[in-house]
């Protein structure tokens, strides 16, 4: 089970999906119809019980340190998404770590820049949020609130590519977003991925 480090707590996790989660994921996808909102253009809808622990249990595989599971969903952008989505930029800090499976991507054309973006706030100049001390908290959580569709106030740092078959494991206070709304995109073509939340 190949782990590969890009950076410390940003672990990709080589064939990861196995046929049977693939399976079940293209399966879920055709009857979801959940808008998604928030941080994320496209459809989404929690996992399945028995999808959820299916990855966990392959997760245990790669010898990592294993947390409990906090909640799951399924996410499909296609190219006639609404781009107004709430936010880009964030942080998932009500969990511990972010467990991203890449299903299926045929709708950005350049993969290196499809998967998962890491960013540096150009006015904290911080990767990540800091917890523990108030100040710190209320700082980045306006500078999130207020810059978070503008990537002008932010510098790319990691880009994660989307390899189908892959895992990506990473801290959840580190600033991060999905491929850019302006990047080019196939019509039709959809991104498919598992996202899990880990305490």
């Amino acid at each position: 089970m190949d782990k590969k480090y890009l950076a410390d707590d940003v672990i990709i996790l080589d064939d990861f999906v196995t046929d049977e989660i693939k399976k079940a994921a293209l399966a879920l996808e055709e009857v979801i119809k959940v808008e998604s909102g928030e941080n994320y253009a496209g459809r989404s809808a929690y996992l399945p019980k028995e999808l959820s622990a299916a990855v966990i249990d392959r997760y245990k595989l790669y010898d990592l340190p294993h947390d409990k599971l906090n909640h799951s969903r399924i996410r499909v952008a296609t190219h006639n998404d609404d781009s107004t989505f709430n936010s880009l930029v964030h942080t998932d800090h009500i969990c511990k770590k972010v467990l991203v499976l890449y299903i299926q991507n045929t709708l950005y054309k350049n993969t290196d820049e499809a998967g998962t973006l890491f960013w540096q706030s150009n006015v904290t100049k911080k990767k990540k949020m800091t917890l523990g001390n108030p100040r710190d908290v209320l700082l980045h959580s306006l500078v999130i609130e207020r810059d978070t569709k503008d990537l002008n106030k932010w510098t790319k740092w990691l880009s994660c590519p989307f390899i189908e078959g892959s895992a990506l494991v990473f801290d959840s206070l580190y600033f991060h977003s999905p491929p850019s709304p302006e990047f080019e995109k196939n019509s039709p073509g959809k991104r498919i991925t598992l996202d899990l939340f880990l305490d």
